[in-house]
């Protein structure tokens, strides 16, 4: 059996075809068919199926939204409405942050801490029986200070306080145990082993300020940027280093932010020059550029595949949120009310439609469906603080968010308890255990249970009979 030309890699060779038409039929033929994979997984263990129970996830048709506010509050006087910087942050800010497993998540604050939550998808109280109002359990477990910023050996902070950004770029590796981070003067990247507290790596390829950092998140692939314009692919080892594979200069000044879409493919880069620089993420192969149409600082973008493969940034200057398809056409353009999109995230909906999710300086988080941009919900999380960074839980049932006073706001549909009760990680075991469902009345991808095959046991109970 043989599937069609264009679909089996290194059949096509798009750098040849002169012909723009016949061109962009085949890319879009490419991005909209697929390809015949040469390898079914990248990782080891099978992807886990979906649930059954989507009416529940962010974006779902029918959800219910709820914003859990922290108890303790930190006000400051009257909203913020200004662009945030990050030297003006308070120095509990968490500046990035993510959801490392069912039971785990990790953030950073300003001042160099590394926070560690215990996370459950379930209220402790509803595990036991005993009824709960929150859909949630969320508590601080650890918080230290790691040294972030400087080495012990050293006695100058290396941090560049000319660049004006939101937040310090920086990401997390090996289930938020090392943590990437840039922003030094001398261009360097420090790799900080949380545990140990020390910093066990530092790389000095750029030339330049490290600007923006951006990780496929499945510890494969990192990709920085700086302010002379580079943009660098880096291979992500066994050991949680760093192994540079490729080294571009697409763009004209800083490059204010990154994205990584291992469905894509791809990788892209947006800078002050108003460009958009695509790259092929395995042999690192420049394959499109996107302009601002008037060639204006772009300082956020993503890249989504569903229903469309599309790219969609954000110009400051005009306070405009644009979508392009991966060929380079106008798809969709919305006016925003506010100053920068922070930490955008693409998540998939129960319709298996990919949406976009960003904070802003409002402290507002807005959800848009792909490509087209239509707004799903808008939050209002918090009146006096910035939402500095977006994680969704694994189940795609919570919504979390770091803000500028070092809380964790979080949203969901509050009927997700009733849903998440046999989703209990395994400090909850011993509450609530795992339940058997029949293959013969489910099929696999309709249950995360433990599936027992019935025609299974009755070969083993056969076969011990006849052994007897």
């Amino acid at each position: 059996n043989l599937f069609y030309y264009l679909t089996y890699e290194g059949a096509v060779d798009l750098e040849k075809e002169q012909d723009r038409a016949t061109r962009e039929g085949k890319e879009s033929q490419i991005m909209h068919f697929g390809q015949t994979p040469i390898q079914l997984w990248e990782e080891r263990a099978h992807p886990q199926r979906a649930d059954i129970s989507r009416d529940r996830l962010i974006g779902g048709e029918g959800s219910e939204y709820k914003i859990y506010r922290p108890s303790k509050k930190h006000e400051r006087k009257g909203p913020r409405d200004e662009p945030v910087v990050f030297w003006d942050l308070e120095p509990r800010a968490l500046i990035s942050g993510k959801v490392c497993s069912d039971s785990k998540l990790v953030a950073l604050s300003k001042e160099g801490h590394l926070v560690t939550y215990r996370w459950w998808s379930v209220d402790r109280a509803t595990a036991e029986g005993k009824g709960g109002s929150v859909p949630f359990t969320c508590g601080i477990e650890h918080d230290k200070a790691i040294k972030a910023f400087k080495d012990s050996a050293e006695f100058v902070e290396h941090l560049d306080r000319s660049i004006q950004i939101p937040t310090i770029p920086s990401v997390f590796l090996n289930n938020g145990k090392v943590t990437a981070i840039g922003g030094m003067w001398d261009g360097r990247i420090h790799m900080v082993w949380a545990e140990g507290n020390e910093i066990f790596e530092k790389y000095f390829s750029h030339g330049d300020t490290v600007t923006t950092l951006a990780t496929d998140g499945k510890d494969c692939f990192v990709v920085s940027g700086s302010r002379s314009g580079e943009v660098f692919l880096w291979r992500v080892t066994s050991d949680f280093k760093l192994q540079l594979k490729v080294t571009a200069t697409p763009h004209e000044g800083a490059v204010l932010s990154a994205f990584v879409s291992t469905e894509l493919r791809m990788y892209g880069a947006s800078g002050e020059d108003g460009r958009i620089s695509l790259f092929h993420i395995f042999n690192g192969e420049h394959f499109r550029t996107i302009y601002h149409p008037q060639r204006r600082p772009i300082s956020s973008m993503a890249l989504v595949c569903s229903p469309l493969a599309a790219v969609i940034f954000f110009c400051p200057e005009e306070r405009v949120l644009y979508s392009y398809s991966i060929n380079g056409y106008l798809l969709a353009r919305v006016e925003e009310s506010h100053a920068q999109v922070l930490s955008p995230q693409v998540t998939r909906s129960a319709q298996f439609m990919d949406l976009l999710v960003y904070g802003n300086e409002k402290g507002e988080v807005l959800i848009r469906e792909a490509p087209f941009l239509e707004l799903h919900k808008r939050g209002n999380f918090s009146q006096t603080h910035p939402v500095l960074s977006v994680m969704l839980s694994k189940d795609r049932r919570f919504l979390l968010c770091g803000c500028g006073d070092g809380e964790i706001y979080i949203m969901c549909d509050p009927r997700a308890a009733a849903s998440n009760v046999r989703s209990l990680d395994r400090g909850l075991e011993g509450l609530v255990g795992p339940r058997t469902v029949s293959y013969t009345h489910l099929r696999a991808h309709e249950t995360p249970e433990h599936l027992v095959c019935r025609l299974l046991l009755e070969k083993k109970n056969t076969i011990s009979s006849n052994s007897l």
